[in-house]
């Protein structure tokens, strides 16, 4: 007794998954649509008084895989904001801590999920 079995599709699922490989190789443009949106995110969450601080944020892409990446700030008061200070002895109450930073990382999660799903399906079909 002879049992033969025929697989049909397979140069098709290959193909699929060379292509896939070869997209996978280039993150960068998800990863600057994630770090785009958390400087998004941050400015929107950030308290504005004068503007500056949330002026200050910015995003830089550090690597060329396009993996790494890093959000900075160039205000020099960015540490009293978020921690706050305690009441100066020149009749100042002193603040309250601002964390907004931490605040928004549920949502900058969130956020960077949806668009590497998006990806992903994009990528795999």
């Amino acid at each position: 007794m002879v049992i033969s079995v025929n697989i049909t599709g397979l140069d098709e699922i290959t193909q699929k998954l060379e292509e896939a490989k070869n997209n996978i190789r280039d993150t960068t443009p998800v990863m600057q649509n994630i770090l785009d949106e958390s400087e998004s995110i941050l400015k929107s969450k950030a308290p504005v008084r004068t503007g500056a601080l949330r002026d200050s944020i910015s995003s830089i892409n550090m690597g060329t895989s396009g993996v790494v990446g890093d959000i900075t700030h160039s205000i020099e008061y960015f540490p009293y904001v978020i921690y706050g200070t305690r009441p100066h002895p020149i009749n100042h109450p002193g603040t309250k801590p601002n964390p907004f930073i931490e605040d928004s990382i549920p949502i900058i999660e969130a956020e960077a999920d949806t668009l590497m799903s998006k990806w992903l399906t994009q990528i795999f079909g």
